[in-house]
C-alpha cells in the first residue's frame, strides 16, 4: 500500500524536478486512489518549484498556464494532461469559494495543512517515499473521511467540500468521523454560495457511489435545504443499480405540481460527465409515467411499452421503480424488436399514407403484432390497414 506504482510520464515529471533541487510529488485524489487501488483519470502534482523554474525547466513540453493565478501548470506530455501546482499558502474566502490571498511557497507541509480532508493531504515521490502530516494513511485504512484541521474552518473556506465529503463516503464506502460530521451538520447553509453547477454535479458523484443510500439516510435535511420542492418525509431506501433509477426513485419525492424537468431548469444535472442527455430522458419519461395503469392484462403490458417508446431497457427500470413487489402475473414481453416490424414508413408513403400518419400507423401495426392480433407479415400488415386512409 505505500509503494504505488508511478506511471512512467509522472516519474519523469517527478525525477526532473527533484534532479532540479526541488521537493516534487504526487498529491490529492489522484494518489489516494493510487493508494486504494482504485483506477486515477487525472494526476496532480505538486512542487517548491515555482512557475517561472517549471517552465524553464519543461521548456521543451508544451504547457499550458490558464491556471496561472493559483500556481498551476498542465504540462502536456506523450498525449496526457498533468497538472503541476507549486506549493501554496492561502488565507481570506469572503466569497466562501476562493481565497482572497494567494502565497507561494517551499514548505511542503504549510501546502498539505490546506487541504480539505486527510486522506487527500498525502504527498509521495519515489525517493522520500510518502509524506503523511495529518494521519491520512490511518484514516484510509479505517475508511474514514476527515477534515485536515479544524472542520467548521475548512467548510467555511469551502462550503463545496460538504458535498466532497457526502460524495467521498458514497463513492468510496468511508464514514465521515464525527467532529467532520458535526462541521456539515453546522455549516450546510453555507452551500447557498455554492453554483448550482458545482451542487449538480457533486449530487451526481453522491448518487453514483454504492453507498448513496446511507448519505440519503443521514443527510436528508441538507438535501431539502438544497432542493426546496422536495417532500419532506425521507424517500423510499431501496437499493438501484442504475444512476437514472436512483434518481428517479428520489426525485419521485418532489412535491406536487413540480416536475423534473422543473427542477432541472433551475439545477443543472446535465453539467455531470455521469448523466448523459439520454439518461436525463429516462427519467423524465419514468417520472411521467408513474401513474401508469398497468394491470395483470397481457395488453396492459403491452401498451405499456408501446407508452415508453417500446424501450424494453426503459420498460425493465420502469417495473423495477413502480412494480418492484411483483404483485401481478405479468408475462414476458415478445422477444422481436420494433424495428423487426414488416413493414416500413416508406412502404406506407407508398400505399398513400401521408408522413405525419406514419408514426402513428407504424404504432398501431407493431401493436397489434405485439398483442398477437396480427401476424408480422407485410402483406398481411398492409391489407389490415387497406381502407382506413
Amino acid at each position: 500500500m505505500l509503494k504505488p506504482k508511478v506511471p512512467k510520464t509522472i516519474e519523469y515529471i517527478i525525477n526532473k524536478l527533484l534532479e532540479a533541487g526541488f521537493q516534487a510529488g504526487l498529491v490529492g485524489g489522484s494518489l489516494r486512489n493510487m493508494l486504494l487501488n482504485i483506477p486515477v483519470k487525472d494526476y496532480d502534482l505538486a512542487t517548491s518549484a515555482s512557475t517561472k523554474e517549471i517552465k524553464a525547466l519543461f521548456y521543451q513540453e508544451k504547457i499550458l498556464d490558464h491556471g496561472l493565478k493559483y500556481g498551476t501548470l498542465t504540462l502536456l506530455i506523450d498525449g496526457e494532461s498533468i497538472e503541476v501546482t507549486t506549493f501554496r499558502k492561502e488565507t481570506g474566502y469572503l466569497d466562501h469559494r476562493h481565497p482572497d490571498q494567494v502565497e507561494f511557497i517551499s514548505d511542503l507541509k504549510t501546502d498539505l495543512s490546506r487541504r480539505d480532508f486527510t486522506i487527500n493531504s498525502l504527498f509521495y515521490n519515489q525517493k522520500t517515499g510518502l509524506t503523511d502530516y495529518f494521519n491520512g494513511l490511518a484514516d484510509l485504512k479505517d475508511k474514514l473521511i476527515r477534515c485536515v484541521g479544524n472542520s467548521n474552518e475548512r467548510f467555511e473556506e469551502d462550503p463545496l467540500r460538504i458535498l466532497r465529503a457526502l460524495r467521498f463516503s458514497s463513492q468510496l464506502g468511508f464514514d465521515i468521523e464525527k467532529e467532520t460530521e458535526k462541521g456539515i451538520q453546522t455549516k450546510y447553509p453555507l452551500l447557498v454560495h455554492i453554483s448550482k453547477e458545482r451542487i449538480a454535479n457533486e449530487l451526481i458523484g453522491i448518487f453514483s457511489g454504492n453507498d448513496y443510500l446511507k448519505i440519503l439516510d443521514n443527510y436528508y435535511q441538507l438535501l431539502y435545504f438544497l432542493i426546496p420542492e422536495l417532500n419532506k418525509k425521507p424517500v423510499d431506501n431501496t437499493y438501484y443499480q442504475k444512476l437514472q433509477l436512483r434518481l428517479a426513485a428520489f426525485f419521485l419525492n418532489l412535491q406536487e405540481g413540480f416536475s423534473f424537468k422543473d427542477l432541472l431548469k433551475q439545477l443543472p444535472l446535465n453539467v455531470s460527465q455521469e448523466l448523459n442527455k439520454n439518461d436525463l430522458k429516462q427519467i423524465i419519461i419514468l417520472l411521467e409515467h408513474k401513474n401508469f395503469p398497468l394491470t395483470k392484462d397481457h395488453v396492459s403490458q403491452i401498451r405499456l411499452w408501446q407508452s415508453l417508446g417500446w424501450n424494453k431497457e426503459l420498460y425493465q427500470m420502469w417495473i423495477q421503480l413502480f412494480y418492484p413487489d411483483k404483485s401481478l402475473p405479468l408475462k414476458e414481453l415478445p422477444s422481436y424488436e420494433f424495428k423487426d416490424l414488416k413493414i416500413t414508413g416508406k412502404e406506407l408513403l407508398e400505399a398513400g399514407y401521408q408522413p405525419d400518419q406514419i408514426k402513428d400507423t407504424l404504432n398501431y401495426l407493431f401493436l397489434q403484432v405485439a398483442t398477437g392480433n396480427l401476424e408480422n407479415i407485410d402483406v398481411k400488415l398492409l391489407d389490415h390497414i387497406k381502407g382506413k386512409l
